[in-house]
């Protein structure tokens, strides 16, 4: 470590800069910027130690980045965090927070002087003596600009939009001496300006830049387009959603932008993976290139998956030829998303390996790197390490700011679904909480959308979660952000969110509302993927097939489901989990439908592919398909494959689930105490109708209440066939306590049937008096029934579409 110089940066471990401040102290040879920064990061962490030694140390680091030139105001400032007071202080407390508060001082103006972009022209109608011009301003965190006025000398605020005025152009200069013209209506974000480079985004206009000190970076970059400049004169024209143009005039500039390519391997289901593609543009070749915006940028479509990958490993070799880290981190990020695509995690985690030691990468490139390692390991169903890298991926786009909030948004996303497969679901809607607040502060264009994603994703949490109703204000507003994103035309986000949509309207009881959505997600699909070999094809019918099974439409679902599972099959579709739950939901059709055999078979698809292509994050999808035997074995009558199944199924659930199994298996639990009943295996039927019993004690939705007060009706039973009356009539008391806490039919007759039962256990053990109370409550309970039917029968009823039904 000595004897090598490593340039010190603001993502150094803090064992780091305690070396690097070593290494100074001994050599005595740095200066400038990356000196007042170690100096300034150990004495930070100095003071983070013990209060009094630790604030020493601290100063001791100020007074000796004093001496490394910095300017002579923010020496006295340093100077005087450093000091120690002429008098005694009253208490090191108070010392402490003096010498602290001057140490932030310090800080401040270290970073204030270092870096800044002001404005040192003004034109307006072509007079460039114009002291000053009122015009739009946004300020990080608003939602919306202000009007203030703007002279000659006004700072910039980083992540702060200007907007021009009509008629009038104005030039700004940043501290490292580029220049920037903006044109008549340009929007223009300063994203950072710092002795290590500048960053800026173009949302609209014409912007003309003269770089003359492009240090490590110098990007302006508009939505998927960023162009890299290492000293030139360029400018950059945006017409939002139709046109981008770059233009150089002298030195060389490099555009780079995200686009797509499609693999249509024969049999298969189309896959699309995101790539970076770059251009170069100088006054001896190609001084200017225009791209036009507002549809899906296709690079290449290939024929094969072998012909994806050897197209990109090619592209990967060229770059290491030219020994370019930035280059090769291209390449490397391109072949990892077709790795990911072609069905070959293990090969792009390697690649991501790869890719963390190359030396010199930006931090948006680092970001990318950890999210896409932290996905592939999420696919793997490696979950922790998922949760880890998702983890660091946030601290670094918390740390340098790139594209803060959509970076940021991005990173929670992904520790939100991380979280939510772990069954953490509280974790996961707190990570998708503090993902919209991030977004919704941010103007950069690609925040909307990120905004968008996340609003849908909590929807979709809270549905997992069993709260429909809030999940569809969601998903009502993200769709409503998403028509107004991608207007007049199909997109596939927007025919995601009208499918989801239409879910929780069909769970929620609003068929014609649902059927709309529907309908409106095929008739994009249908103009997306014409051939229909797609994911989202398949899952849309699928919930289609729910959707008509709930209003009792039978042969509509099963023409749904059919082929539903006809796509997944001819279309190779990776999405395991998705085929898998189809062929259960057909075999289910199938059984409902007394086909039985047929069932089986579909069972059997659904396990042959979790045992060749395991879904990521666990056993749940196992659980299911153990259920689904069991239940269809019941059916035919075998009741040894049955309770073998069940019990799988059980097992499967609790390895799975854990702590928070919940109500998941009680199925199982109440077939198998069905069918330890009927042979005679009480005490076995007793222990399976305990444990749902058990798992729902906390449950206070009306569902839970019900399956409750059946499985306390069925021990009573027991207990009867049994000749034990007291128990009986203990499950019964329990029984009717549950049902009354509901207010509905079920509940009543559920009610009136345990207090026939408690007049006959009452009856069986002699006691007239009691047995005599229970069937007048009987009577009268079920009296309450009948007025309650025919009061039902004589109303109006409402509309059909009803979302209360």
């Amino acid at each position: 470590m000595d004897s090598t110089f490593v340039t010190p940066d603001a993502h150094h471990t803090d064992r780091q800069c305690a070396e690097f401040s070593a290494i100074f102290l001994r050599n005595r040879q740095w200066t400038g910027p990356a000196v007042r920064h170690i100096l300034v990061r150990r004495a930070a962490l100095d003071v983070a130690l013990l209060p009094a030694t630790g604030l020493l140390k601290g100063c001791e680091m100020f007074k000796l980045n004093y001496l490394c030139h910095i300017v002579p105001a923010q020496a006295r400032l340093t100077r005087s965090a450093c000091a120690m007071p002429a008098k005694r202080p009253r208490s090191i407390a108070s010392w402490l927070r003096a010498a602290t508060g001057a140490f932030v001082a310090g800080c401040m103006a270290v970073a204030a002087a270092a870096s800044n972009i002001v404005v040192t022209g003004i034109q307006v109608d072509g007079k460039s003596d114009v002291s000053s011009v009122d015009a739009a301003l946004r300020a990080k965190g608003n939602a919306s600009p202000v009007q203030r006025s703007l002279a000659r000398g006004s700072e910039l605020e980083f992540e702060s939009e200007l907007i021009v005025p009509a008629r009038t152009v104005i030039t700004l200069k940043s501290s490292n001496g580029n220049t920037i013209t903006l044109q008549p209506g340009s929007r223009f974000v300063v994203r950072l300006v710092s002795d290590e480079g500048e960053s800026y985004s173009i949302e609209e206009g014409s912007v003309s830049l003269d770089v003359v000190k492009a240090l490590n970076f110098f990007n302006v970059n508009y939505r998927r387009f960023l162009a890299f400049v290492r000293g030139t004169r360029f400018s950059v024209e945006v017409e939002p959603d139709k046109e981008i143009r770059f233009s150089v005039t002298e030195g060389t500039v490099e555009v780079q932008r995200e686009v797509k390519v499609l693999i249509r391997e024969p049999g298969a289901e189309d896959r699309t993976a995101e790539v970076v593609t770059s251009e170069t543009l100088d006054t001896n070749t190609k001084r200017s290139v225009t791209y036009q915006l507002n549809y899906d940028d296709y690079l290449k479509t290939f024929d094969t998956l072998k012909g994806a990958e050897e197209y990109f490993q090619k592209q990967l070799e060229e770059s290491e030829a030219s020994r370019n880290d930035e280059r090769i981190a291209a390449s490397l990020a391109n072949l990892i998303n077709v790795m990911r695509k072609v069905d070959k995690p293990r090969i792009a985690l390697t690649l991501s390996q790869r890719a963390s030691t190359l030396r010199g990468l930006s931090n948006a490139k680092r970001f990318k790197f950890l999210l896409a390692t932290g996905a592939t390991h999420a696919e793997l169903g490696e979950i922790r390490q998922a949760l880890a890298l998702f983890g660091e991926s946030l601290d670094l786009a918390r740390r340098s700011g790139i594209e803060s909030a959509v970076c940021q948004s991005c990173a929670l996303g992904n520790l939100a679904q991380a979280y939510a497969r772990l069954g953490e679901s509280a974790k996961a809607l707190q990570m998708l909480e503090d993902a919209r607040a991030t977004a919704v502060r941010e103007s950069h264009p690609d925040s909307k959308a990120s905004l968008a994603n996340t609003i849908h994703n909590m929807g979709v949490a809270y549905l997992n979660e069993g709260n429909p109703v809030k999940a569809r204000s969601l998903l009502e507003e993200s769709l409503a952000m998403r028509v107004k994103l991608y207007p007049n035309r199909a997109h596939p986000d927007t025919a995601w969110s009208y499918m989801t949509l239409g879910t929780v309207l069909s769970l929620l009881g609003d068929f014609p509302t649902a059927s709309e959505h529907f309908a409106r997600a095929r008739a994009m699909q249908a103009e997306l993927y014409p051939s229909e070999a797609n994911r989202a094809v398949a899952l849309t019918l699928y919930q289609v097939a729910r959707h008509n099974l709930r209003q009792g439409r039978m042969e509509d679902a099963m023409q749904a489901i059919k082929k539903s599972v006809m796509l997944y099959e001819e279309a190779q579709i990776a999405d395991s989990e998705s085929v898998i739950r189809a062929y259960l939901f057909q075999g289910e059709m199938l059984a409902r439908l007394g086909n039985c055999q047929a069932a089986l078979k579909s069972f059997e698809s659904a396990e042959t592919t979790y045992r060749q292509r395991p879904p990521a994050g666990g056993s749940a999808e196992e659980f299911l398909i153990h259920q689904a035997f069991g239940t269809c074995h019941d059916k035919l009558g075998h009741e040894n494959l049955a309770i073998s199944a069940f019990s799988k199924a059980i097992s499967s659930a609790e390895s799975h689930y854990g702590s928070g199994i919940g109500s998941r298996v009680n199925i199982s639990h109440a077939r198998l105490a069905t069918i330890f009943e009927k042979r005679g295996e009480l005490e076995s039927a007793r222990f399976h109708l305990e444990r749902i019993i058990a798992t729902l004690a906390n449950s206070s939705d009306r569902a839970s209440a019900t399956f409750a007060t059946a499985s306390l009706a069925s021990l009573a039973r027991i207990s009867m066939s049994a000749g034990d009356a007291r128990a009986a009539i203990a499950y019964l008391e329990r029984a009717v306590a549950k049902a009354s806490q509901m207010a509905d039919l079920t509940s009543q007759l559920l009610i009136a049937e345990a207090q026939d039962r408690l007049t006959e256990a009452w009856t069986m053990l002699g006691d007239a008096e009691k047995a005599a109370k229970y069937s007048d409550d009987a009577k009268r309970t079920r009296a309450a029934i009948s007025a309650r039917s025919s009061s039902n029968a004589t109303a109006t009823p409402a509309g059909s579409g009803s979302s209360a039904k």
